[in-house]
Formats: structure tokens, sequence, C-alpha cells
């Protein structure tokens, strides 16, 4: 969960500092490099992961064979996200100035690449269980997913010039808020399937699907961290 010093929660924004404060901030970011690489590869990987989101979302709603399609358009989407990633973090290794810290660049490259590896590993899970009744629970996450996925795509685009903006605020707050919703739908889906006569062998495919489902939000919400924490060690 996010920690409750979280820009998104409250944070001062840099129009509240000093006139002093304000005007070095402006000599700061002139200063800054003029950043043609990192942004662009961020934005094809949050671009690539939003398709697989969307991809994911359709296979969830899917009958068997619209599953296994899916399956490997996310496989062919999967391994383009890690070309991204390597290419990213390459890039942080072999380039003396970079638009923030290191290790924020290869956290949020990561984070993003781990949203997708979730989702294709939860659909191959699905493949491989034999799930052939989705939950509408799993709809549902599954949906919210690609919510949570597109305010992370609109964050990541909305970084270029290095500001923190409300429009960055909006997208930061509704991740945080699609990871809370989906805690309770899972936790509530869980409580049914246990206490239901499900047969054990079902509640345990389902339990493990949902578990994934739910990683891949919470994963979302470790990108918007990272963001989060280079726009306060900027303030």
């Amino acid at each position: 969960m996010p920690n409750s010093d979280n820009i998104a929660r409250g944070t001062s924004l840099p129009e509240d500092k000093p006139i002093m404060q304000r005007s070095l901030d402006v000599i700061f970011h002139a200063l800054l490099p003029k950043d043609e690489t990192f942004f662009p590869l961020f934005e094809q990987s949050v671009d690539n992961l939003l398709e697989a989101a969307r991809q994911f979302e359709i296979s969830i709603n899917s009958d068997a064979a619209g599953r296994m399609q899916s399956l490997q358009t996310l496989a062919f989407l999967e391994k383009q996200a890690d070309e991204i990633t390597q290419a990213i973090i390459t890039t942080a290794i072999n380039t003396f100035l970079v638009p923030f810290d290191r290790e924020d660049i290869q956290a949020l490259a990561n984070s993003i690449d781990d949203v997708l590896d979730i989702m294709y590993g939860t659909a191959k899970r699905i493949e491989l269980y034999k799930v052939h009744t989705i939950p509408d629970s799993m709809k549902t996450i599954a949906t919210k997913t690609r919510i949570c996925v597109e305010h992370l795509h609109g964050c990541v685009h909305a970084m270029r010039k290095m500001r923190y903006t409300s429009t960055i605020q909006h997208h930061l707050i509704q991740i945080h808020q699609m990871e809370n919703e989906v805690d309770i739908i899972m936790n509530n889906e869980l409580a049914r399937i246990f206490s239901g006569d499900m047969n054990p062998i079902e509640v345990i495919k389902i339990q493990e699907v949902l578990t994934m489902l739910e990683d891949a939000t919470d994963k979302c919400e470790d990108a918007a961290n990272v963001i989060e924490s280079v726009f306060i060690k900027m303030s």
C-alpha cells in the first residue's frame, strides 16, 4: 500500500515553494539532459503494456479457443517487453547524464515489465489448469487491471517535462484506488469459494489465478510509487 507521505496523498506541489526555490528549480530543469532516449523507451514500454492489458481482458472474456489465440499475442508482447526493458537498463548503464536516478529508472522499467509478466503468466496458468469457466470476479479484476494500466500509461506519457502536474497526480491516485478495489474483490471471492461446495481442486486453481491477477495491480502500484519517489526527490 502507498506510504501516507506519497505525493498523491497530498504532498505540497512545487508551486508552494518560495520564489527563490522555484527559480532554482527552473534553472535545475533547464540543465537536465534533453532526453530523447529514456522517455521514448518508457513510452514504448507502457504502450506495449497497455496493448497486453487490453488483450488480457479480451482473453478472460473469451472461450477456450479465444484464450489460446490471446495467449499467443501475449507471448509476443511479453517478449517485446523484455527487449524494451533491457534497452532501458543498458542505456541507463551507458549514459552519462540521465533524467532521474538510475535506481529509479531500473525500478520503473522492471515494475512495468512485471505487470506484463504477471498477465502473461496468469493467462498461461488458466490454460494449464484448464479453467473453463471464468468467474465474474476474474473478469472484473481483468477490467480493473486494464484501467490501472491505462492510468500508468497516462502517467508515464506525462513525465516528459519532469513536472509534477495535476494530470500525473490524478493518474497516481487512480492507480492506488484500483489496487485497493482489486484487493477487496479478491478477498470477497476467496471468502466465497472457500465457504461454498466447490470441488477442492477447483478452489485451489481459482485461488492461485486470483492471487496472480491481484499481483498485477500490485506491480502497477509499485510503478506508481517509483514515479512518486522521482518527484519527491526533485521537490
